[in-house]
Protein backbone atom coordinates (compact mmCIF):
# COMPACT_ATOMS: atom_id res chain seq x y z
CA UNK A 1 0.00 0.00 0.00
CA UNK A 2 1.18 3.52 -0.76
CA UNK A 3 1.93 5.90 2.08
CA UNK A 4 -1.17 7.44 3.64
CA UNK A 5 -1.80 11.14 3.16
CA UNK A 6 -2.44 13.48 6.08
CA UNK A 7 -6.01 14.79 6.16
CA UNK A 8 -6.80 18.26 7.48
CA UNK A 9 -10.10 20.11 7.83
CA UNK A 10 -10.64 23.75 6.96
CA UNK A 11 -12.57 25.92 9.41
CA UNK A 12 -15.34 26.15 6.84
CA UNK A 13 -15.59 22.34 6.62
CA UNK A 14 -15.76 22.09 10.42
CA UNK A 15 -18.57 24.68 10.59
CA UNK A 16 -20.55 23.00 7.83
CA UNK A 17 -20.07 19.58 9.43
CA UNK A 18 -21.44 20.84 12.78
CA UNK A 19 -24.45 22.25 10.93
CA UNK A 20 -25.06 18.98 9.02
CA UNK A 21 -24.50 16.74 12.07
CA UNK A 22 -24.85 18.43 15.45
CA UNK A 23 -24.11 15.23 17.41
CA UNK A 24 -20.30 15.33 17.95
CA UNK A 25 -19.94 11.55 18.14
CA UNK A 26 -21.81 10.98 14.88
CA UNK A 27 -19.87 13.82 13.24
CA UNK A 28 -16.61 12.13 14.30
CA UNK A 29 -17.80 8.87 12.72
CA UNK A 30 -18.51 10.67 9.44
CA UNK A 31 -15.08 12.31 9.43
CA UNK A 32 -13.32 9.07 10.36
CA UNK A 33 -14.88 7.26 7.40
CA UNK A 34 -14.10 10.15 5.06
CA UNK A 35 -10.49 10.36 6.28
CA UNK A 36 -10.05 6.60 5.94
CA UNK A 37 -11.07 6.69 2.27
CA UNK A 38 -9.39 9.93 1.23
CA UNK A 39 -6.07 9.28 2.96
CA UNK A 40 -5.75 6.18 0.80
CA UNK A 41 -7.46 7.01 -2.51
CA UNK A 42 -8.46 10.66 -3.00
CA UNK A 43 -8.22 10.17 -6.77
CA UNK A 44 -11.37 8.03 -6.62
CA UNK A 45 -13.49 11.11 -5.96
CA UNK A 46 -15.11 13.12 -8.74
CA UNK A 47 -13.10 16.01 -10.20
CA UNK A 48 -14.93 19.35 -10.42
CA UNK A 49 -14.06 20.69 -13.90
CA UNK A 50 -12.36 24.08 -13.98
CA UNK A 51 -11.48 23.99 -10.26
CA UNK A 52 -8.75 22.43 -8.10
CA UNK A 53 -11.46 20.51 -6.18
CA UNK A 54 -12.71 16.97 -6.14
CA UNK A 55 -15.90 15.84 -4.42
CA UNK A 56 -16.84 12.78 -2.40
CA UNK A 57 -20.52 12.05 -1.70
CA UNK A 58 -21.45 11.18 1.88
CA UNK A 59 -24.74 10.62 3.70
CA UNK A 60 -25.74 12.29 6.95
CA UNK A 61 -29.23 11.98 8.42
CA UNK A 62 -30.69 10.59 5.17
CA UNK A 63 -29.34 13.49 3.11
CA UNK A 64 -26.66 13.32 0.47
CA UNK A 65 -23.89 15.84 0.97
CA UNK A 66 -20.67 16.35 -0.94
CA UNK A 67 -17.29 16.94 0.63
CA UNK A 68 -15.12 19.26 -1.45
CA UNK A 69 -11.39 18.63 -1.11
CA UNK A 70 -8.00 19.15 -2.68
CA UNK A 71 -5.06 16.79 -2.49
CA UNK A 72 -1.48 16.19 -3.44
CA UNK A 73 1.01 13.40 -2.70
CA UNK A 74 1.30 14.41 0.97
CA UNK A 75 -2.03 15.81 2.11
CA UNK A 76 -5.79 16.04 1.63
CA UNK A 77 -7.59 19.21 2.70
CA UNK A 78 -11.30 18.95 3.39
CA UNK A 79 -12.49 22.37 2.19
CA UNK A 80 -16.30 22.34 2.36
CA UNK A 81 -19.33 20.15 3.02
CA UNK A 82 -22.50 21.05 1.14
CA UNK A 83 -25.91 19.54 0.47
CA UNK A 84 -25.99 17.84 -2.92
CA UNK A 85 -28.45 19.67 -5.17
CA UNK A 86 -27.31 18.03 -8.41
CA UNK A 87 -28.90 14.61 -7.97
CA UNK A 88 -27.39 11.16 -7.41
CA UNK A 89 -23.83 10.41 -8.49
Amino acid sequence: MDRLRSVIQSHRFERELRKAEPDPRRADEVVSALEFALARHPERGFAVPGTPYSIWPIYIRDRELVAYYTYDEEMVELASLLLNTEGPW
